[in-house]
């Protein structure tokens, strides 16, 4: 669940578990293969209903900067 924590928060730079590395790890986990895409997807999704417990998480915003991060990664595989 870090994963999808930090992506959570990755535009805000005020990253859940502590920094901007975690948004470095994660993709270099899926440069190497260790998570995929739909993981993260999956992982979203299955958290997706049980966000409205947590006040101070906004789930549209949530999903918009996941979407955002795995743009941000395609693009800068599709320059590598």
């Amino acid at each position: 669940m870090w994963l999808i924590e930090t992506i959570a928060d990755s535009q805000k730079n005020t990253i859940e578990r502590s920094s901007a590395r975690d948004l470095h790890d994660v993709q270099c986990m899926l440069q190497t293969g260790l998570v995929s895409v739909e993981a993260l997807r999956d992982g979203f999704a299955s958290i997706q209903d049980k966000l409205p417990r947590y006040p101070g998480v906004n789930a549209q915003a949530f999903a918009q900067r996941l979407q955002h991060f795995l743009n941000r990664n395609q693009s800068q595989q599709n320059k590598g």
